[in-house]
């Protein structure tokens, strides 16, 4: 067992001199920048150590993922070391993330036991702020996405983290991507690929792994994170989640300048990912399509079998989540305040089939804005959220 005190742990906070552009509320409140100029200094005073460091991205073009290749270049000339061993990890998380206490005790402990693999990825529930948000219809919706997203994340992203190891075995496979929520990443071996790609780091840098045949290995803990609070804002931050998925061309010619790629396992992550890509943007067109087709077919024999499917899908495991949330969380490893209401169960009847549908409009805005950028060869960058 690893002891806590022995780890030698360094957390920098990123700031950005674009919310001073982009925020719309008060300008004389006190802003982020601010705080963090303010609790650093106090913090690690108060530790009689150098813990905390705090890097400021002083320009208004670019992203999240420059704004974390900025940070880790000024922290290599602080700390060259770190990038130069293979028992470091960097670790990412949003302002919005929650992570349990033993996070990094349970990294340790599964890093020195595997040789130190090259990537974890913790996994992300979407139920933070679930209780917080009101039953209008901005409020409903969310709800039903955070239950929604949060059965993708268990019943898809778990299981492709899981078989990380067999799916890159394989001659054939499935394109991975990673999340920007719990991402840890060996120092030294990100540095090799030259940090994490720009535009979108998470996504795209679980492409360049799937084309190098490189395991994303499962941390065995779950993290926590809110939704947005308006749907509008839902179809922008998914509509940027879209855009990351649709540079898996460009990161392929990334990968082939580290190593040769066999052309077969390449094209059959491409053309998955332009499977799961498809999907994504018409999910709601096909649910509808094909229960219009069955409603107006003479014979209502198909009628019966598509809305149970519909039923399955769209309640079964939104609805377990809210007949099982003392079990569920449980897994968490810290307490999160999800504790649905009787009126949970009413609106969600009537938002979860809503939310199904609208969910393809997101992907279709990323992908407009995607070809709109690369026609005009100018930025798609723009915040995901308000600030």
């Amino acid at each position: 067992m690893l002891k806590r005190e022995s780890l030698n742990l360094k957390i920098a906070v990123i700031t950005t001199q674009r919310e001073l552009t982009e925020r719309k509320d008060n300008k004389n409140k006190e802003n982020t920048i601010d705080i963090v100029k303010k609790l650093v200094p106090l913090l690690n005073q108060r530790l009689s150590k150098k813990l905390f460091f705090h890097f400021h991205y002083p320009f208004l073009q670019g992203g999240k993922s420059d704004q974390l290749n900025f940070a880790l270049k000024n922290l290599e000339l602080q700390n060259p070391l770190i990038f130069k061993n293979s028992t470091t990890y960097i670790g990412l998380y949003d302002a919005d993330s929650i992570s349990g206490l033993n996070v990094l005790q349970i990294l340790a402990e599964d890093a020195v036991k595997h040789d130190f693999p090259l990537v974890y990825q913790q996994p992300v529930i979407y139920l933070k702020n679930y209780n917080s948000l009101p039953y209008s219809l901005n409020g409903c919706l969310m709800k039903g996405f955070a239950l929604l997203q949060t059965r993708y994340s268990l019943g898809y992203e778990i299981p492709i983290f899981l078989n990380s190891k067999r799916n890159i075995r394989r001659k054939i496979g499935k394109m991975a991507y990673c999340l920007g929520h719990g991402l840890f990443v060996r120092a030294d071996f990100l540095k090799k690929l030259n940090f994490f790609p720009s535009p979108i780091e998470d996504t795209r840098f679980g492409h360049i792994l799937s084309y190098l045949k490189y395991e994303i290995r499962l941390l065995p803990s779950l993290a926590v994170t809110e939704v947005a609070q308006k749907f509008t804002w839902l179809l922008r931050q998914s509509s940027v989640w879209f855009t990351g998925e649709s540079y898996f061309l460009k990161d392929y010619k990334i990968a082939k300048k580290f190593q040769k790629i066999e052309k077969i396992w390449a094209l059959s992550l491409i053309f998955y990912k332009l499977y799961r890509n498809f999907i994504w943007a018409t999910e709601g067109i096909i649910l509808g399509s094909a229960i219009l087709i069955g409603w107006y077919l003479p014979q209502k024999i198909f009628l019966l079998p598509l809305l149970m499917g519909l039923l399955i899908y769209v309640y079964f495991c939104p609805y377990y989540l809210l007949i099982s949330s003392k079990k569920f969380l449980f897994l968490c490893n810290h307490e999160i305040k999800f504790h649905p209401d009787k009126k949970d169960y009413l609106f969600n009847l009537v938002f979860l089939p809503v939310v199904s549908f609208l969910l393809c409009l997101g992907p279709q805005l990323g992908l407009i804005r995607f070809l709109k950028a690369k026609l005009t060869r100018k930025s798609i960058l723009f915040p995901k959220t308000p600030r």
